[in-house]
């Protein structure tokens, strides 16, 4: 079975010395599959690209789907989209909620052509006083828990109308967050917060691979 995870710089593992919540994810494979070669594991491919739109997931989601595809293998896919179609800049807007929401059901259908096994991963907070605007980027974006769970609510939705696999990441993050610093740089989660976020996926991972 092979596990396709498509998303951005935090799907990519950003700020994770571990390899982030992909990366563990393998780890963990890897490391059953180890102790028996007889019984196959699942392999992990990360598809995070840092800066990624939901659009450029779409434009790219068939040809890494064929570049992957091998016979007698099932398809598995995890997409982890939409944090960065949250930017916006004073009154400029990089997406929509509609247009977030048109770009998920594209995203669906075309995955749909090789699996039935998906899985979407809700958006992580941010820090707002460390992403209006981020030091460590110069082109003047910004963040926002108010924007992010507006965009977030519109996966939620689309993924109940469409029967698709949903887990939520928001409320867990921001809890873990009031204690422990989990996102340095306002965005991107560190060695614990990639940590969670593995934690919180492995389980519904294994519910689409046992159905």
């Amino acid at each position: 079975m092979r596990v396709l995870i498509f998303g951005d710089s935090i799907t990519q593992g950003f700020w994770d010395t571990e390899g982030g919540w992909v990366g563990r994810l393998r780890k963990h494979y890897d490391e059953i599959q180890l102790l028996d070669l007889s019984k196959e594991q699942p392999t992990i491919f990360n598809l995070g690209i840092s800066g990624d739109f939901t659009k450029s997931v779409v434009a790219r989601l068939e040809s890494e789907t064929k570049a992957r595809l091998w016979p007698g293998e099932e398809i598995v896919y995890i997409f982890a989209v939409g944090l960065n179609d949250t930017i916006y800049r004073e009154d400029d807007f990089e997406s929509t909620p509609k247009k977030y929401n048109e770009e998920l059901g594209t995203i669906l259908k075309i995955a749909k052509l090789y699996s039935q096994r998906i899985l979407f991963v809700g958006m992580s907070p941010v820090v707002d006083e460390r992403v209006q605007p981020p030091q460590w980027s110069s082109s003047g974006k910004c963040y926002s828990n108010e924007r992010i769970m507006i965009f977030d609510k519109v996966l939620q939705d689309f993924c109940e109308r469409s029967s698709v696999a949903y887990v939520s990441l928001f409320e867990m993050m921001q809890r873990e967050q009031a204690t422990h610093d989990l996102m340095p740089d306002g965005a991107h989660p560190n060695n614990k917060g990639h940590k969670l976020i593995f934690q919180i996926v492995l389980p519904e991972l294994e519910k689409l691979i046992n159905t």
